[in-house]
């Protein structure tokens, strides 16, 4: 039996033609083709002010690309049926408050320190470039008691990730 094997008709050796970028080319739309994630293992908490918790620098490797923000965080608050707190993403770069969560309440009114839960927040986003810019991750706490936007230390992990969606 006799194979044909056909060679491509793309110079590789041409600058504007990476290999990379042709194999991400061919992937069908809704294809994740590329992320980059940082982990949390230290305490970060804040009393009745905003703070920056976790930054994450990307560059999408297409314009139309559309990205997924998320966090999963390991949080906690104390008095926590007095106090709130909320998320959000800011694109550091362009220096615009991109989405934020709202204001929400812990679940009890308990006393305690560190009524430790997880939060999960996500936003989906259209950089429309290929800039690199720096993505933020914020937190603002409420005015009666801490908010833990990651709570015991290296006991646990928390997880900011930013994911390329192919259009």
């Amino acid at each position: 039996m006799t194979t044909k094997v056909t060679r491509s008709k793309i110079n590789f050796t041409d600058k504007d033609h990476d290999l990379q970028r042709l194999i991400l080319e061919n992937l069908p739309a809704g294809s994740v083709i590329q992320t980059k994630f940082l982990v949390r293992r230290s305490d970060i908490y804040v009393n009745n002010a905003e703070t920056l918790i976790d930054t994450l620098d990307f560059q999408p490797i297409f314009a139309n690309s559309l990205l997924r923000l998320s966090i999963n965080y390991s949080m906690g608050m104390n008095n926590s049926g007095q106090n709130y707190y909320t998320l959000l993403f800011y694109d550091q770069t362009r220096n615009i408050e991109l989405e934020r969560s709202g204001s929400q309440r812990g679940a009890t009114n308990i006393n305690q320190d560190a009524l430790n839960t997880r939060a999960t927040f996500m936003h989906y986003h259209y950089p429309r470039s290929c800039e690199k810019r720096t993505y933020e991750f914020r937190g603002i706490g409420g005015p009666n008691g801490f908010v833990w936007f990651h709570t015991y230390g290296g006991g646990a992990s928390s997880y900011f990730t930013i994911e390329e969606i192919k259009q």
